[in-house]
């Protein structure tokens, strides 16, 4: 997979450098990559333990005091970047792929919303979910979701 084509298809515009933050169950890591150059380059990075206040059996208790710390983190290591992909850990973070036809992102937000249900274990009241189109049209014309 070409890392930098990836990143430019999910931003209107190509951003020149991305931070990657991966929330763990322990350690938040976060690293900043310049996308400048013929090839991604690791400018800065920092692993640090996630605080005990943030975390009981492998959940984030708070989603403001994690704001905060994320923040924090990032303020206090210079990181010069506004871009940024997330990687969550944990049994209840997971990614499904469906097929839908094509329509306009508003219908798909509707249709995604409706239909979850049908991919997600659990009471749509109690999680958050996005998505993406993703790849290719299908040889039958369905549009890739993740």
């Amino acid at each position: 997979m070409d890392f930098k084509k990836a990143i430019k298809k999910m931003f209107v515009s190509s951003p020149g450098s991305v931070l990657g933050i991966d929330l763990g169950s322990e350690f938040v890591k976060i690293v900043q990559v310049d996308l400048k150059g013929s090839r991604p380059q690791i400018k800065d990075f920092v692993i640090t333990e996630l605080p005990a206040n943030l975390k009981a059996n492998g959940l984030i208790n708070s989603k403001d005091e994690m704001a905060s710390f994320l923040h924090e983190l990032i303020n206090k290591n210079n990181f010069s970047t506004k871009y940024a992909v997330f990687s969550i850990n944990g049994k209840n973070a997971f990614v499904r792929e469906i097929t839908m036809p094509i329509m306009s992102d508003e219908e798909l937000k509707q249709a995604v919303t409706w239909d979850a249900g049908q991919y997600v274990p659990y009471e749509t009241d109690t999680y958050y979910m996005d998505f993406a189109k993703f790849g290719s049209l299908t040889p039958d014309g369905q549009q890739p979701i993740r």
